[in-house]
């Protein structure tokens, strides 16, 4: 702030309060001194620096007074300061991932390492395959950091890439995080394909039979459901272990009961449904109710 004093013993007329220099756009000033300053008052100019590039600026304020009194001039200085950030890491490639499945959160940290607050514009990424969620806000203090979490969800079998983008201002420009991935449909099997629990007393439970569900894909098997469908679904039972994700080698038993409530021929289908794409294997049930 310029503060401007009436010296004299007459009013003082204020023709003009300019900026000249090479660097006279870079700052800018209000005052309150209007067209003329009582004997004895002050007014005040205040003064702003906008850079608008980095490096040393200056301009001179110039104060043009009428009446004879001539022309005061204050200098004016100040170096505009880009700020700085850094991106870690700048590449993340994730592991195979079923279809339709989100993967792990994989975190890339944002560091304000300059001397200034850092603006944030804008945090995004290109396409769908990949979300985010930031705790950076609109601004970043100076030495402080932020994260950003980026979760990989394919929708289709395939490699998939994408860009995040951070967008900054004040002059510190914009960077980018290389993102990929494939996306894996998952593979499991059934053993047997088959069950046949042969002759049955009515109204009687048989021993329990197994069926292994294995996984033997690349990557975890959502299990969506396991039932029972078919003409005589109320004559089998079922119970399992299988949680809903299998990992990739593992396996999960599901143990089928007969227990008839009349004479002949059932049949039933046992239905492992898989998530990620991987679809429905089938286990054919058969028995017979004396």
């Amino acid at each position: 702030m310029v503060t401007l004093t009436n010296t004299g013993s007459l009013a003082l007329p204020i023709t003009s309060i300019t900026r000249t220099g090479t660097n006279a756009n870079q700052f800018s000033q209000t005052t309150t001194c209007g067209a003329s300053v009582a004997v004895g008052a002050t007014c005040t100019i205040s003064v702003v620096f906008k850079p608008t590039t980095a490096g040393v600026k200056s301009a001179t304020l110039n104060v043009n007074g009428g009446g004879g009194s001539g022309t005061n001039s204050v200098t004016l200085s100040g170096t505009g300061i880009v700020p700085t950030y850094t991106l870690a890491p700048t590449s993340i490639a994730f592991a195979d991932q079923a279809v339709s499945v989100a993967s792990a959160a994989q975190v890339v940290t944002l560091t304000n390492t300059g001397t200034l607050a850092l603006p944030i514009t804008s945090v995004t990424r290109s396409g769908n395959q990949f979300s985010l969620t930031h705790t950076c806000g609109t601004s970043v203090a100076v030495g402080a950091s932020c994260t950003i979490s980026v979760v990989f969800k394919p929708t289709t079998a395939g490699a998939k890439t994408s860009t995040l983008t951070v967008k900054t201002g004040g002059g510190a420009g914009n960077k980018t995080v290389s993102l990929s991935g494939t996306g894996v449909v998952p593979a499991f099997a059934t053993s047997p394909l088959s069950l046949a629990f042969g002759n049955q007393a009515r109204n009687t439970s048989s021993p329990s039979q197994p069926v292994t569900v294995t996984n033997t894909g690349s990557v975890q098997l959502p299990i969506s459901s396991v039932k029972l469908s078919g003409m005589n679904t109320s004559q089998f039972s079922q119970t399992n272990n299988c949680a809903a994700v299998l990992s990739v080698g593992g396996s999960c038993q599901v143990s089928v009961v007969f227990k008839p409530t009349a004479l002949g021929a059932k049949t039933a289908t046992l239905s492992v449904n898989g998530g990620g794409g991987s679809g429905t294997a089938s286990v054919s049930l058969t028995g017979t109710g004396n």
